[in-house]
């Protein structure tokens, strides 16, 4: 009877496991990174903007579409030339599923030459009624001129500096900080987003909590797991920040189901030992597989920040407070599943307890990489 339940038990577990990752993203980030430049010609400011998610109203056809468009820029996103507006037109937009991306083109219309970025105020609480946390990076771009200001939600009306060419020449050799400046809440703001995306990104990231715990699963010391831990925390840490600065460069389709091996993998290494009359790991192997299966994770947690484009002087700050929330959020689950590894222990069921939970990760680790090889693209 007692087999019977326990049987029973393994199946809904295993069913809900598997069953979790169709209803759910193991990636769950809000943050959407906007990028709009402006280039100037004559008395027109040609402008595009490119938005890190697919942002449209599922119109019936293009014409419809930009229309929409239209009509939101024209509310929401306004420049004027010394009190005087400049009238938007969008012009044209593509959708990009993949990535996914969307860019828009258009122009303003001022009524006079631009020259400077001065000559321009810029107010556009445009995105602030469509995304819960963003930042929209402007820039003015024209032959050597180069003037950045950055605005979100509680941040939507300012000015560029320079009015003149010597205004124009300070703010170009002290460019960084013109825009901490101007945006003095920025930075900051993306500090904290950021950290928060990191705990949120392992927390609902159930591949990485899996194979965090089929790490830690028969490891019989604090110590120990502190060391493994620690190991596979410096290789992911290394990854995350090379990928995030494009030094090195792995698709998503090889890592995916690289992630979902190393759960595999783990997993099955645990029954192994389990099946041993003292199951003990071996110290070294665990240490080793933690540290370069983290460089393997590293690389799937860049791959999050990667698809969001981070403008380029946020990209460092962003990667490291981003990999500071990682930790936050690791330690938020091995603070939880340590004790209770620890209760379980007292049962004489306790090795076929963790032969089941082994046993679980792996069949759903498998379900994973079958379905990151076969079904995603």
């Amino acid at each position: 009877m007692r087999a019977l339940r326990s049987r029973k038990l393994f199946c809904i577990i295993l069913f809900g496991l598997g069953v979790y990752p169709l209803f759910t993203s193991a990636h769950l980030l809000n943050y959407v990174a906007v990028k709009t430049t402006l280039t100037p010609d004559a008395d027109v400011l040609h402008f595009v903007t490119d938005i890190s998610v697919l942002f449209n109203d599922n119109a019936a056809n293009k014409k419809e579409q930009l229309a929409l468009y239209q009509n939101y820029y024209q509310n929401n996103f306004s420049i004027t030339d010394e009190g005087r507006p400049c009238p938007v037109t969008v012009e044209d937009f593509s959708l990009n599923t993949k990535i996914p991306q969307t860019e828009i083109h258009g122009r303003f219309n001022c009524t006079k030459p631009i020259v400077y970025p001065g000559d321009i105020e810029v107010r556009a609480p445009i995105f602030a009624d469509k995304f819960a946390i963003f930042d929209h990076y402007i820039s003015f771009v024209d032959k050597e001129i180069h003037a950045d200001i950055v605005l979100n939600s509680g941040h939507t009306d300012t000015k560029f500096i320079g009015k003149t060419k010597a205004a124009v020449a300070y703010a170009a050799t002290h460019r960084d900080e013109i825009l901490a400046a101007n945006t003095p809440e920025s930075l900051l703001t993306i500090l904290k987003q950021f950290l928060l995306l990191g705990i949120t990104h392992i927390l609902t990231g159930l591949d990485h909590i899996l194979f965090l715990v089929a790490v830690v699963l028969i490891v019989p010391s604090l110590r120990k797991i502190f060391i493994i831990i620690t190991s596979f925390t410096l290789a992911h840490s290394m990854t995350l920040i090379l990928a995030g600065l494009h030094v090195v460069v792995l698709s998503p389709r090889i890592v995916e189901p690289l992630i979902a091996l190393s759960i595999i993998y783990m997993a099955l290494d645990d029954i192994r030992l389990l099946r041993r009359l003292h199951p003990v790991s071996d110290f070294a192997p665990r240490f080793l597989g933690a540290f370069g299966f983290g460089l393997v994770h590293g690389l799937g947690f860049a791959g999050a920040l990667t698809e969001m484009r981070v403008p380029g002087e946020y990209v460092l700050p962003a990667l490291i407070t981003f990999n500071i929330g990682i930790e936050f959020g690791q330690m938020m689950i091995l603070a939880l599943v340590l004790p209770l590894l620890k209760f379980f222990e007292c049962f004489s069921w306790h090795r076929k307890f963790l032969v089941y939970c082994a046993s679980i990760i792996a069949v759903v680790a498998l379900f994973w990489f079958c379905q990151r090889i076969f079904f995603i693209h």
